[in-house]
Formats: C-alpha cells, sequence, structure tokens
C-alpha cells in the first residue's frame, strides 16, 4: 500500500531497476540527494560504526550526522554529500585492498 498526496493507492509496485522515490513525482535533485544521503547511511551501517564514529570520519558532529540520518536533507548540499561518500569509500577501500 502506497500513500500520495493523502490518497492511498492500493497494489502499487515500483518496476525492477527504479528507485520508489521516482514514483513520487519529486524534484530530480531532491532524488539525488536522497539516494546520495541513502548511500551514506548504507555505507555507515556497513562499516558497523556509530553515529559519533561516522561523524568524526566525516569531518562533522554527532548530532549534524543524527539529521543527515533523519533524512533531513534541506541541511546538506549534494557536495557535501558528495564529500561524505568518498570519505566513506576511501576508507572501506583501505580495509578491502
Amino acid at each position: 500500500m502506497t500513500r500520495i498526496d493523502d490518497k492511498v493507492v492500493i497494489g502499487h509496485s515500483t518496476p525492477a531497476g527504479r528507485s520508489v522515490l521516482e514514483d513520487f513525482d519529486l524534484d530530480p535533485a531532491y532524488v539525488a540527494k536522497a539516494k546520495l544521503a541513502q548511500l551514506v547511511k548504507t555505507s555507515v551501517r556497513e562499516m558497523g560504526l556509530t553515529q559519533m564514529q561516522a561523524a568524526e570520519l566525516l569531518g562533522t558532529t554527532q548530532p549534524r550526522y543524527s539529521k543527515l540520518s533523519a533524512g533531513k536533507l534541506d541541511l546538506f548540499s549534494m557536495e557535501m554529500l558528495q564529500e561524505f561518500l568518498m570519505k566513506l569509500r576511501e576508507v572501506q577501500g583501505r580495509f578491502t585492498n
């Protein structure tokens, strides 16, 4: 069940290879930010980091990282999210090489 504009859509499915975010007719820039934020959060979770550890690694504070985790994307630029992801990938690369 999906809710769109206060209406419940029953039997909705998102085709394979497509993000559910694309189904809500959102601004493409917002969708791109949401996808980057999700990649950051997924990387942090896969690395087993606490919010404090993630914040330190990313050069931010724990409360600010918490806001990212809560989806408050208006507080983050695309560039900042990209930098966060690059830092995480760099650290991940050190452990996998």
